[in-house]
């Protein structure tokens, strides 16, 4: 779709493997959390009008991953800050 995997929980799009990275969605509450840990932000393979990050999508750093525990409460909370898309009607 964009040239990345996107991840879903429960109906919310949270994640996103590229290159071979994985980030989570952040949002005013997360992000510092990320940035702490040194965690670049996305940046999209396609750019159209120049270089550009998505300062929304932060890398999991290495350590996360070391901790199942962890890591699911990291993945739980980037897809609890996303808002459940709503499902469409669909035409009979």
């Amino acid at each position: 779709m964009f040239g990345a995997v996107g991840l879903y929980l429960d109906g919310r799009f949270f994640g996103v493997v590229s290159s071979r990275r994985l980030y989570f969605r952040t949002d005013d509450h997360t992000r510092s959390a990320y940035i702490e840990r040194g965690s670049r932000p996305l940046e999209p393979m396609f750019r159209p009008r120049g270089p550009r990050t998505v300062d929304r999508n932060f890398e999991v750093a290495a350590e996360i991953f070391d901790d199942a525990d962890l890591f699911r409460a990291w993945a739980v909370r980037a897809a609890e800050g996303v808002p459940k898309r709503r499902s469409r009607p669909r035409n009979a």
